[in-house]
């Protein structure tokens, strides 16, 4: 029996509604009843949410056969119990990339990521000392959405770090770097630099944060987190600001609208913070458009 974990899930339906999406309304419900999967024949909404509502539906081994058809490979599966442990379920998964001798700053910007729904893998915190080491970094760079290489004049000497880059850019993830006193080289010269100089680790949060909301690469995986930023807040302030970061999201699967509007309902200060119910009202209605 095939088990696919949640995480895989996602990108099996983000990648199946990718390719759906680009095909006439005609040959993408043909698609669909042909795999055994729901159609209809009136839609209220767009195209991509049309997609991810209907593909989200399917079973597991109707959906890896979809894939199939549709990319002409089979969907990679990860052998199971490989990097589950290693994050927090439904968080952004962000590796940080750096040498021993920055621990310290990797596990302050660690904390300042976490109330951003943002969970940042620092190998010397979040190993468990009975594992394998080795096996275990793979892991978190086998399921992290985005690397954080952190550029100090020593990372080129460390065996791993060019080897966790290195992986990254073989899975096509987003790569930061951030310079700490030295330039990107090699494949990371094709990146984009954040220099911090001499700020301290919650505006180095900050900056990662607001980077990974708005990347191409990273903007689709970051909706959950946001949602789920504004769901957990915890005062009417938070609840306005966490909206804020919603009204950045560009895509809106049908199962996330449901979630920001069950929100107003199951936490009193979103429900209460000035304004927010309205424009979360007003973000579900615009997004919610006739085929």
């Amino acid at each position: 029996m095939i088990l696919v974990r949640p995480s895989e899930r996602v990108k099996l339906i983000q990648q199946i509604s990718g390719r759906l999406q680009d095909l006439e309304w005609v040959d993408l419900d043909l698609t669909l009843r042909q795999f055994g999967l729901p159609w209809d024949e009136e839609w209220h909404g767009d195209k991509v949410s049309y997609c991810v509502e209907h593909v989200e539906q399917g079973e597991e081994g109707k959906l890896l056969d979809l894939y199939e058809h549709l990319h002409g490979a089979k969907f990679e599966l990860l052998p199971h119990g490989d990097g589950a442990h290693l994050w927090r379920e439904d968080y952004f998964r962000l590796f940080l990339c750096h040498i021993s001798s920055s621990k310290k700053l990797m596990s302050a910007v660690k904390a300042n990521l976490l109330p951003s729904a943002v969970d940042a893998f620092v190998a010397h915190d979040d190993i468990e000392p009975t594992r394998e080491w080795e096996q275990e970094i793979e892991a978190a760079l086998e399921t992290c959405d985005a690397l954080a290489a952190f550029l100090t004049p020593d990372f080129h000497e460390s065996l791993w770090t060019d080897h966790e880059v290195g992986f990254c850019v073989r899975r096509r993830v987003l790569i930061i770097p951030v310079r700490m006193g030295m330039d990107p080289y090699g494949f990371l010269g094709r990146y984009q630099a954040l220099t911090p100089g001499t700020r301290d680790a919650a505006w180095i949060a900050n900056a990662l944060f607001d980077i990974l909301l708005d990347h191409a690469l990273t903007a689709e995986r970051m909706a959950p987190a946001i949602v789920k930023m504004l769901e957990n807040s915890d005062s009417f302030a938070a609840a306005k600001q966490n909206m804020d970061y919603v009204k950045r999201i560009k895509r809106w699967p049908p199962s996330l609208l449901r979630r920001l509007e069950e929100a107003i309902e199951a936490n009193s200060q979103v429900e209460g913070a000035w304004g927010v119910p309205e424009q979360i009202r007003a973000l579900v209605k615009a997004h919610s458009r006739v085929r």
